[in-house]
């Protein structure tokens, strides 16, 4: 019993700082989208990447990505989602601290090209990965991914169990 009540403790310790950290965020940088008081994932989007889908008539592609980022924070994951032009690279959101490319695909053609291209030229340390449906030939390119060295996380639409590879 010890042993439980030690792990309640860190996890209502773990998700009161994550309160903390997404509370201090200022509000003049950060949209506060959400705060999950099960997990203490979050999700935090920059005005900057709001004005920027307006002017270049990107609003779709900016409710793709933050439904996707809704699903990490979900998950238990701190998400801030960024601008595209920033000093550090073009990658879209840091995760939990680590530079993240998000990827949408309803097939597995081209998707090992486009996790290069996310780690390479975006500056990406992982890939964040929705696919549409699942089947072997999307676990076939998920072990391939990783045995490449390409890394990260991925759910399938309306499953939303994230998995890491």
């Amino acid at each position: 019993m010890h042993f439980n009540s030690t792990i309640l403790l860190k996890a209502h310790t773990d998700i009161a700082s994550a309160r903390k950290e997404y509370d201090a965020l200022p509000d003049q940088e950060w949209r506060k989208d959400f705060f999950s008081d099960e997990t203490g994932g979050y999700l935090v989007t920059n005005w900057k990447r709001i004005k920027e889908a307006a002017t270049k008539n990107e609003p779709e592609k900016l409710e793709t990505e933050h439904a996707m980022c809704l699903v990490f924070a979900k998950g238990g994951f701190k998400v801030r989602h960024y601008q595209d032009d920033k000093t550090q690279g073009s990658f879209d959101v840091m995760i939990n601290d680590s530079r993240a490319d998000l990827k949408k695909t309803r097939s597995t053609n081209n998707i090992i090209r486009y996790a290069k291209h996310g780690l390479k030229v975006q500056n990406a340390e992982i890939i964040l990965i929705e696919f549409e449906n699942w089947g072997n030939e999307f676990r076939d390119i998920v072990s391939e991914m990783s045995r490449k060295g390409i890394h990260g996380y991925y759910y399938v639409t309306g499953d939303e169990v994230i998995h890491s590879f």
